[in-house]
């Protein structure tokens, strides 16, 4: 198949670490939307988490590379963690569109709550000319057309792909807070990654 007619599903994150969730999200845009295959890109500096401190890229990038080691339609792209300042999500969009081509269609896969954000973005009129985004509802409670009559989603209504969530309630934050507290995160974290995080000590003096 020639890069032109690609269907290609984009997952950014701090992936710190990633976890089942992630992969779910992914396994079930791959499936629903027949995408040819899901690239995870793990954020190099995240503008939206101001001081937070993120765990050096290469070991999110090593953690993402077991985790997905067993899948051959996903991909690590690392775009963002080689290239300095802030990680915008248009600019990364704008440097895949010239990779694949004007012809590859691409799917920004997202939380609801994210999408709660989108219209702070770095030129959010610019992401949806550059690619649908695919919405995973968190809850019953999400009203996705309350966040879509904001006015930056004028006319882009089509570009909103919405999904049902893969029901996982599991978060990074909480996952490095067990880790902290030598809690066990085998059910929430591939055992590769939870192998890889014990022997380089991850989390634990935070």
């Amino acid at each position: 198949m020639s890069g032109n007619s690609l269907r290609i599903g984009i997952l950014g994150g701090t992936f710190d670490p990633v976890h089942i969730a992630h992969l779910a999200m992914a396994e079930r845009a791959l499936m629903a939307l027949q995408l040819d295959k899901v690239v995870f890109i793990p954020t190099g500096v995240p503008w939206m988490k101001g001081n937070i401190r993120v765990t050096k890229a290469m070991h999110r990038i090593n953690m993402l590379s077991l985790a997905l080691s067993d899948e051959p339609l996903f991909e690590i792209s690392i775009l963002e963690t080689n290239r300095c300042g802030p990680s915008y999500t248009v600019d990364t969009l704008e440097l895949l569109r010239e990779e694949y081509g004007g012809q590859a269609t691409m799917y920004f896969l997202m939380g609801s709550d994210t999408l709660n954000s989108f219209a702070n973005w770095k030129s959010p009129r610019k992401v949806l000319d550059l690619a649908n985004l695919v919405v995973f509802t968190r809850s019953d409670a999400d009203n996705i057309a309350i966040i879509l009559s904001n006015r930056v989603f004028e006319h882009w209504q089509d570009k909103i792909i919405e999904m049902n969530s893969v029901n996982m309630p599991i978060s990074s934050r909480d996952i490095r807070n067990m880790i902290r507290n030598d809690m066990s995160v085998e059910s929430k974290v591939p055992h590769k990654v939870v192998e890889y995080i014990a022997k380089e000590k991850l989390y634990i003096d935070e």
